[in-house]
């Protein structure tokens, strides 16, 4: 769940313009972006929750016959 939540939170300061990786890793909050990055954060959480619970979920799903009567 917690390289689902990092993975997802990578992404979303990318597409912020909040984490930067060329020329070099730079992370820069503005104090107007403060919501967003909140929003971001517990977004990402609840996405890491998510997506592992659709994980557990798919692996652990039993496929029963149902019988017409």
């Amino acid at each position: 769940m917690i390289g689902i939540a990092a993975a997802f939170w990578i992404a979303f300061n990318v597409l912020d313009q909040l984490l930067f990786f060329f020329p070099f890793l730079d992370f820069y909050l503005p104090s107007d972006a403060l919501p967003t990055f909140v929003v971001s954060n517990v977004t990402s959480v609840v996405m890491g929750l998510v997506v592992s619970m659709n994980v557990y979920l798919l692996r652990n799903l039993k496929f029963k016959k149902i019988s017409a009567s």
